[in-house]
């Protein structure tokens, strides 16, 4: 089906199949079959609407099979002088995620802008932010202070994930199913895309040549596949999580792409050219198009998230209730290891968590 996708169903995608190591018709989410037919489930997951930043106003947008509509557009979150750049949702609890440059804060609110709340404070330029919604972990960069962090979702237990070899982070992105998390470095000498374990080791550069500016980033986990948006070079590009088979999505000398998300079906993109929200068909023989946007909201379009009414396909939780890691330990997933985790001291835990991290003395001999 990669040479010839028109065999696979128009609701199925031509995806690689590590068991069988070949390319193979797979349904999308929301549909079942063997590929070649598919047939739409009532449970699956359907897509609901797009949450875009757009400077100091955040905006919904509901999602049709055309597009989108007129009815239901509305702005949910208004903040004077505040930049909401990077956003990522918990779709276990309905909750969006919202980095701040301007107050340099981290928020959170409901889908529908309520129970707004700042979670960390004091950064140095939060820009990309990624949600682990199965071990319950906010990670993000900070280009100020060029690192990628990591915190429990109410802003505890913060952590550098990583700080050297780092110029310009901006996106991110996590796959909790392999335990991985991604970002994109646009530094001008060197733009790379990278990958590490969820605790940081093992990092390793998945894409380093013909990169320009890479902007968003988003794993499809349908699909397998790591997906990228570059404003130099006006291009989305997919590698799988391991940096091969390198793909082209979309090729468009006219857009400057900034955010980047993963639809059921679409790819959805904030574009700095025209100011709206691009999409393409995620199947070959497809053609760009645009989302139309609501009114009430002005200046640069930023980071953006599809919202599904489900989360992907669960996983094991490995750091469920904190997996017996002590008072001001992180547990973080790391799937090389057997224990498929490690407890890492919090920044600001200090002497005290490492005082806990030794075994209790043991206890005097029993006399008589």
């Amino acid at each position: 089906c990669l040479e010839n996708a028109t065999i696979c169903s128009p609701s199925a995608a031509c995806v690689y199949d590590a068991i069988l190591q070949d390319n193979v018709c797979s349904c999308k989410d929301g549909f079942v079959g063997d590929g070649i037919h598919c047939a739409e489930t009532l449970g699956g997951p359907k897509e609901q609407f797009l949450i875009v930043n757009q400077g100091q106003t955040i905006l919904k947008v509901p999602l049709t099979a055309s597009g989108s509509t007129n009815n239901g557009e509305q702005r949910i979150l208004y903040v004077p002088r505040m930049r909401a750049v990077g956003i990522s949702v918990d779709c276990r609890q309905q909750f969006v995620y919202f980095t701040d440059t301007s107050g340099k804060t981290i928020q959170r609110m409901k889908y529908d802008g309520t129970e707004q709340k700042v979670i960390l404070s004091g950064l140095g330029s939060p820009e990309g932010i990624a949600i682990d919604w199965v071990s319950r972990l906010v990670f993000w960069t900070d280009s100020a202070l060029k690192r990628l962090e990591v915190a429990k979702l109410d802003g505890s237990l913060r952590k550098v994930l990583l700080d050297k070899n780092i110029q310009n982070p901006r996106a991110i992105a996590v796959n909790p199913e392999l335990g991985y998390v991604f970002w994109t470095d646009w530094n001008r000498q060197n733009p790379r895309i990278e990958r590490a374990n969820m605790d940081g080791s093992e990092r390793k550069i998945l894409v380093s040549d013909k990169l320009g500016l890479p902007n968003g980033l988003y794993y499809d986990h349908h699909r397998r596949e790591l997906c990228w948006g570059d404003a130099k070079m006006k291009t989305i590009e997919c590698v799988r999580d391991d940096g091969s088979n390198r793909r082209v999505l979309l090729t468009d000398q006219t857009t400057m792409i900034f955010g980047l998300s993963d639809g059921l079906q679409y790819a959805y993109w904030t574009d700095w050219s025209t100011n709206k929200i691009g999409r393409i068909d995620k199947t070959p023989s497809r053609t760009p198009d645009s989302v139309l946007l609501p009114s009430g909201g002005n200046g640069k379009l930023y980071g953006l998230v599809a919202v599904k009414d489900s989360c992907p396909s669960d996983v094991n939780n490995v750091c469920g209730d904190n997996n017996d890691c002590t008072t001001g330990q992180l547990c973080l997933p790391n799937l090389s290891l057997r224990a498929k985790r490690v407890c890492h001291c919090a920044d600001n835990a200090g002497l005290q968590c490492l005082i806990r991290e030794r075994p209790p003395p043991p206890p005097p001999p029993q006399l008589g």
